[in-house]
Parts: structure tokens; sequence; C-alpha cells
């Protein structure tokens, strides 16, 4: 066993370590999520579905953070919540295309929760497409939250270790 002022010593630096325990169960766990919004994300050209990115951040009066983003332009908002039926960008199920004729059904888009319109169909499915890559991954999934948490807290805890 250490003396007292050892232990005082130490337990200074428990702050930081556990701080260092949680950023690094967190950024650890944000690669395993980036890789799941990625194959929840539509990827008919790729484009969304490989922008997927990771970033250490600084998040003022948190603990720990990290950033998982997507900068893809216009289609995020589309992928992530749906798009109103006939409307952009998305003209589905009864548009019209820019040549006058109408939409044909690719198997692509698919009218689902809530009626909004929902990309993805033909990879990797509507399965894994409708209610987002972040929402059905992530938000609306408990037990993946309970995951997450459980991985964060381990990190910390393991600072006392």
């Amino acid at each position: 066993m250490s003396d007292l002022p050892t232990f005082i010593a130490e337990l200074g630096t428990l702050g930081a370590k556990m701080r260092r325990g949680a950023e690094m169960a967190l950024y650890a766990e944000s690669i395993v999520l980036r890789d799941e919004f990625m194959s929840r994300s539509p990827k008919d050209t790729g484009t969304f579905k490989n922008d997927w990115k990771v970033n250490s951040s600084r998040n003022v009066g948190s603990f720990a953070s990290v950033t998982i983003s997507n900068d893809t332009p216009i289609y995020g908002v589309f992928m992530e919540y749906g798009a109103m039926p006939n409307r952009a960008p998305w003209y589905f199920p009864k548009g019209i295309t820019t040549s006058g004729k109408p939409v044909k059904n690719t198997g692509k888009l698919k009218q689902a929760k809530g009626g909004l319109i929902w990309a993805g169909g033909l990879s990797p499915g509507h399965d894994l497409t409708v209610g987002g890559a972040i929402g059905a991954g992530l938000f609306d999934n408990t037990r993946r939250m309970n995951e997450l948490v459980k991985v964060v807290a381990d990190g910390v805890i393991g600072a006392w270790l």
C-alpha cells in the first residue's frame, strides 16, 4: 500500500485519466458507429455512403466528445428523415421527370414510415435505410445506445484500475 502523499498525488491525476479513458473508448466506438452508418446508407453512386467521417472534438463543458458527420450536399437530411412524396429530391411515387414523363418505379425508393419517401432499395435495401442511418442505427435503438454507454463507462472505470 502506498503512503498518503502518493495516494493524494495519484488521486489528483484520476480526473485526467478518466477523461482520457472516456475519450479513447468513445473514439473507438465512433469508428464502429461510422461503419454502421455506412452500412445503413444508400449507395446508388456511393457518394453519401462514403462521406461519413469521424473527428475528435473538444466541446466546451463536455467530458468527452467526437463528431460523426456526413457533408454530402443536399441529400443528408432526406436520407435521415425521408422526403415528402412528389417533391424534391425524389419525385416519387407519382412524379414527373424533367422531360415530362412519369417517374418509373426502379425499386430505389419506397414510401414508408409516416408516408415519407426513402432511398436505398437496391443497396443496402429499405429494411436498413428507412428511418435513416443515425436514427435507426443509434438514436431509435435502445440496445445500441446501452452498448455505447457501457463501453464509455468501462473506459472511465478502467482509469481506476
